[in-house]
């Protein structure tokens, strides 16, 4: 199968393009070349900019591909000159997505009031009412991350992709990624804190908090799956881990891999993420079913939870 990638040197890109030889895919990696990034020898490479619609045109003309994998689909503006050129050009879309277009996402952030689904969430439940959940926080110059956040919504993405009659979309919804790469470092405070060893306080507004995580190269198999299998035509996934530790449960297992003895000790309020706790609902859970791709697809995780674990430990400890 032939399969090109738009967005395949970044985090979460570089690691689907490496699944993807895995499965025995010719693979094509769409980028502007400001990012680089080892990709296996077998794998053609061309520039061009997402927002330049003959460039992409040009080179899956070129390469000819059944399958387009968009990594960073993120607004309308940005995604449109992509599903231009796909359109006619391959079979089929698949879009990133992520969990925050669940109601509870927008529960979570304070931008809606329904009651909270503590359940694990899943493809068919309810999305979030309000658009565009970042608008508000006014840009400090053209280059401020918020100018670019205040188109951002992949709710609007997933509903413009559908609508190109051309093509099959299949949608996957990632939950919060980590691994080595993560730019976010959301596992930073936890090795930090498990480290230091001793006693740690978290704060008890979001100690037991649980949104599902997923290890970067666990995602980008089930990238890859989705991208290869004909069963995934048109459907939508959730994608993350099976089990959903609380957040002083993932602190307690980064410990355990380090081998370092730790009290985790609950605060009303203060310690460790109390800043986090104050800018969220916590009653808002963002746990992702993931049953379905696991039953269509036969999807599993392929990196055991130690070794992801001691693999994104040691990239943190390294500088990051």
């Amino acid at each position: 199968m032939r399969v090109a990638v738009v967005g395949g040197t970044g985090f979460i890109g570089r690691e689907t393009v490496a699944r993807l030889v895995a499965h025995e895919a010719e693979v094509l990696v769409i980028h502007r070349g400001k990012t680089q990034a080892p990709l296996p020898a077998e794998v053609s490479e061309a520039k061009a900019d997402r927002m330049d619609e003959d460039a992409l045109a040009a080179a899956l003309d070129s390469f000819q591909p059944e399958t387009v994998i968009d990594v960073l689909a993120m607004t309308e503006a940005n995604t449109l000159p992509v599903l231009r050129a796909v359109s006619g050009r391959a079979e089929r879309y698949v879009l990133i997505s992520s969990a925050d277009v669940y109601g509870n996402y927008g529960g979570l952030i304070g931008k809606e009031k329904e009651p909270p689904i503590t359940r694990a969430l899943r493809e068919d439940d309810p999305l979030r009412e309000v658009r565009y959940p970042y608008r508000g926080n006014a840009p400090e110059g053209a280059d401020d991350m918020r100018a670019f956040l205040d188109q951002y919504d992949k709710i609007v993405v997933e509903a413009l992709a559908r609508s190109e009659l051309d093509l099959e979309t299949t949608v996957l919804r990632l939950p919060m990624v980590f691994g080595p790469g993560d730019g976010q470092h959301r596992f930073a405070w936890m090795v930090k804190a498990a480290r230091a060893g001793g006693r740690a306080q978290i704060d008890e507004r979001i100690a037991s908090w649980r949104a599902t995580h997923g290890y970067v190269t666990d995602m980008a198999e089930g990238i890859a799956l989705a991208a290869t299998d004909p069963r995934a035509h048109g459907k939508t996934y959730n994608l993350g881990r099976a089990d959903t530790p609380t957040m002083a449960q993932w602190l307690g297992r980064v410990a355990k891999v380090l081998g370092v003895s730790l009290k985790i000790d609950v605060a009303p309020s203060g310690g460790l993420l109390a800043d986090m706790a104050e800018g969220i609902h916590t009653k808002y859970p963002l746990v992702l079913d993931t049953g379905r791709i696991r039953s269509e697809l036969e999807y599993r995780e392929i990196v055991p939870e130690d070794e992801a674990l001691r693999r994104t430990i040691e990239w943190e400890e390294q500088g990051g």
